[in-house]
């Protein structure tokens, strides 16, 4: 008898009492409630249940309705990410036990315990007091039950972490606004189900976007360079010709610089992320021959410029000025280069103004490309240039540095769209292809293209979509004659607007997948 075990009446009294509290005075419901628990707990009715259910498949338990359940285990831990003043913080969070108001009653502690792939450990500890704290009322001073309990706010070092849930419980229920216990037992629930959360590397993510930026514009400028250099290989007769030398100053100068700046980049990017690039090693072979062959056609246009006059000298000055740049260290050479070197590569009368021509002015149908790091070494030699002369560089080196800035972001923000643009155009075609395969449900169809044993007896047999399951990308159709359901692939699948003869006559249904 329930009133005779005094244990069992303690359990019938708490738990009549919270169906009361939460469906009200409704007889009808409390007398099955009653029943319910009596079949659940009372020996001589659980003893009469089991001989009638005997031989029958076998029912889940019976419980109380609204009750807490505490052999369920509580679903994985919420773990989600934001970016705060430049940081990466994860907030972990703990899914309330249903029903919540018998949680939130009952909670004396969670706990979170995570680990990573490197062995590092975490742990987190949320005691009852803290979780009432954190609740909010509503405006009839009603605690809000939220479906989550934040349990902290952190950072995370990156690797793959494993995260589980430990949650303790007091089996007598309190008001949900105590922040203490109503006793000291402690019921402590499964473990909750293994949440795996990866902690991605921003800084390496960075090094691994520039590098393949890099990348990129190398592999674009060495097209170009092979391009000029195949050119120069086919027509070396164009180089004793005046066209010749203006292009030696234009484009194949402009070319080679440009492979030169994008690959001591893309070698900059490389020491920096440990990463390894093909091209890397073929840009700097094309460089070496490219070199070479402008070498061959720098004779040609010294040989021209001495037979000409004082005009001739600053063209072959300026050979000699876009020689150096085309190097792989201007810089350096911009160091140390002396007056008497000037004048030796066609400089004279004036070699420091003839420079100094090349760096503000560019004489000339074509202009030399001078880098932000050359106007900052040339602004610096004083020996050489006035103290006008060096401010003026120093000014030019910094709109050249902005220049060359503006263009990296240009470049950046065009990579950018283009990338955005393919993902929305991906988006768009993949809702397009879900429209059109919701579309076929409620369609009559033609069956074909089946190929196993089963399948070749289906084959131009009519049917009718009845639904479309996306996790399995399978339809589920009905023979319209058999009456069998079967799940068919799109391509398995003809649209059938025609007349279908005999399609009421019923055969045994089944079910089967292709």
């Amino acid at each position: 008898d329930v009133l005779s075990d005094v244990q069992l009446r303690q359990v019938y009294v708490t738990q009549m009492l919270e169906v009361f509290s939460k469906i009200g005075p409704d007889d009808r419901t409390l007398e099955i409630a009653h029943v319910a628990w009596n079949k659940k707990h009372r020996p001589d009715v659980a003893e009469q249940a089991a001989k009638v259910q005997k031989g029958k498949k076998k029912d889940a338990p019976l419980q109380l309705e609204g009750v807490l359940d505490y052999t369920q285990i509580p679903r994985g831990v919420m773990v989600t990410n934001y970016r705060r003043n430049n940081s990466d913080i994860v907030k972990i969070a703990v899914y309330a036990l249903q029903p919540k108001y018998e949680f939130y009653s009952k909670i004396k502690s969670i706990r979170v315990e995570m680990k990573s792939t490197t062995g590092e450990k975490r742990a987190f500890t949320l005691k009852r007091r803290e979780i009432v704290e954190k609740l909010q009322l509503d405006c009839h001073r009603q605690a809000i039950l939220e479906p989550l309990v934040t349990v902290a706010e952190t950072s995370l070092n990156p690797g793959l972490w494993e995260v589980l849930a430990y949650i303790q419980l007091d089996p007598m229920g309190t008001d949900i606004l105590n922040p203490d216990n109503h006793s000291g037992e402690i019921v402590t629930m499964k473990p909750s189900a293994l949440m795996m959360f990866d902690v991605a590397d921003r800084a390496h993510e960075k090094l691994v976007n520039q590098f393949e930026t890099a990348e990129g514009r190398c592999k674009q400028v060495y097209a170009e360079l092979s391009s000029v250099v195949n050119k120069l290989r086919s027509n070396s007769s164009a180089q004793n010709n005046s066209l010749s030398v203006l292009e030696r100053y234009g484009t194949y100068h402009n070319v080679l610089v440009r492979a030169r700046q994008k690959y001591n980049y893309l070698q900059q990017m490389t020491e920096q992320s440990g990463l390894k690039s093909d091209i890397y090693g073929r840009l700097g072979d094309l460089l070496h021959e490219s070199r070479q062959l402008f070498s061959e056609m720098q004779d040609s246009v010294n040989a021209i410029a001495r037979k000409k006059e004082n005009k001739c000298d600053a063209k072959r000055f300026k050979a000699y000025v876009a020689t150096v740049l085309e190097s792989n260290d201007p810089s350096t050479w911009m160091k140390n280069v002396s007056k008497a070197e000037l004048c030796r590569n066609g400089g004279s009368p004036d070699p420091i103004n003839r420079l100094y021509q090349l760096f503000i002015e560019g004489k000339g149908k074509y202009t030399l490309l001078f880098d932000s790091e050359m106007y900052k070494v040339a602004a610096l030699r004083e020996d050489l240039f006035s103290s006008k002369q060096c401010k003026e560089l120093a000014t030019r080196g910094e709109e050249v540095c902005l220049r060359e800035k503006e263009e990296e972001e240009e470049a950046i923000a065009a990579e950018e769209r283009k990338k955005k643009e393919e993902e929305a155009q991906a988006k768009m075609l993949k809702d397009i292809e879900m429209r059109h395969k919701w579309g076929m449900v409620g369609q009559n169809v033609r069956i074909t293209g089946l190929t196993s044993a089963k399948g070749k007896a289906m084959n131009n047999k009519f049917a009718k979509v009845h639904d479309y399951m996306v996790e399995k990308d399978r339809f589920e159709v009905e023979l319209l004659r058999t009456k069998q359901k079967v799940l068919l692939k799109v391509d398995n699948m003809v649209v059938y607007y025609g007349y279908i003869p005999d399609a009421n006559v019923p055969e045994p249904h089944t079910t089967e997948t292709t």
